[in-house]
């Protein structure tokens, strides 16, 4: 249920999110403690450089009240302004970092199954924090319900962990943070998310000095702004002429005008339709051919005519005219 565009920064690096598993029964024996939690939150994540690292943010759960309460008690659910991981992360918290199997695919009642783990099928980074979580009773009873009856839990440390095994394979971080702090802007007064374009300066590079056996070394007073910079270049995309998004724009807006000129049509024939009784009708009211000399007769004054209708080769016709028989 967690949301896929999270992300996790392992040295700079970037982790997608790819899955979130929530164990009914911990995977990890925290210290001082003689049992797993009652649950356990793993996040998996992928690097964006190398898809075969994985890393694994664990979050042993207890029951009780707390500030994950809402995270959990909406789980399963679509409400809207539902918790995010971020906010159930514990601050300041302590986090063990070891290197080890991944705990997808195996459960209690097979521990070491022999495709996962022999070999190793594919080694994971585990950030387990070692501040627990808390889920209220009422979600725990509801999670484990909808479980099934054949839930067995994830696999079981099978031996304490010995100290100096521990110290010489795993880490200890700490300062773990999914919300990074605000800005500083002038005066170390917080500016709000995002930085300032007059705080970011900008240096042109000269591949003949400033760039070294591969490293680039930045300096010197020419040194300029960000805002600046997006100014000069937003000028000079004004004076290029003809850029790429000005042909689209005038397709656009021809296409634009075409197809509302075809709607205004279609629009003012069904008003006219509606206002004007037998509209429709009366288009069709001179379909059949009509004499010349009726229509000039009607029209026009009798023995007289504005243009000859020889002009547009329309013959004249005469007049019937009675003739006594000799």
């Amino acid at each position: 249920d967690e949301n896929p565009i999270a992300t996790l920064a392992v040295n700079g690096i970037q982790h997608n999110l790819v899955e979130t598993v929530l164990m009914i029964g911990g995977a990890h024996i925290l210290p001082g403690r003689t049992d797993p939690c009652k649950a356990e939150l793993a996040c998996y994540f992928q690097s964006t450089k190398d898809f075969s690292i994985h890393v694994c943010l664990s979050l042993p759960v207890d029951i009780g009240q707390g500030t994950a309460g809402a995270y959990f008690s909406t789980l399963g659910t679509l409400k809207a302004g539902r918790p995010t991981l971020s906010a159930i992360v514990p601050k300041d918290a302590t986090f063990l970092l070891y290197r080890g199997a991944d705990l997808r695919g195996r459960h209690a009642g097979n521990n070491y199954p022999a495709n996962f783990c022999d070999p190793v099928k594919r080694i994971t980074a585990y950030y387990v924090c070692l501040t627990p979580i808390f889920m209220n009773n009422a979600d725990y009873t509801r999670l484990v319900g909808g479980a099934g009856g054949g839930l067995k839990g994830p696999a079981k440390p099978m031996t304490p962990v010995v100290n100096s095994r521990l110290i010489s394979l795993a880490s200890r971080v700490k300062g773990i943070a999914l919300t990074a702090p605000a800005p500083r802007g002038a005066g170390d007064a917080p500016t709000g998310p995002g930085y300032p374009t007059k705080a970011m300066k900008c240096y042109r590079l000269r591949p003949d000095s400033d760039i070294k056996e591969g490293k680039i070394y930045v300096g010197g007073a020419k040194a300029t702004t960000l805002e600046k910079e997006l100014k000069v270049k937003e000028e000079a995309e004004m004076n290029a002429g003809i850029l790429p998004g000005d042909l689209q724009r005038w397709l656009s807006s021809s296409l634009g005008f075409i197809l509302a000129v075809i709607l205004a049509s279609f629009l003012f024939v069904w008003i006219f339709s509606l206002v004007f009784t037998n509209y429709k009708e009366a288009q069709h009211l001179y379909d059949s051919p009509i004499s010349a000399s009726a229509l000039s007769s009607n029209v026009l004054p009798k023995d007289w005519s504005f243009l000859p209708a020889s002009w547009f080769g329309v013959k004249p016709c005469p007049e019937a005219v009675n003739v006594a028989p000799k």
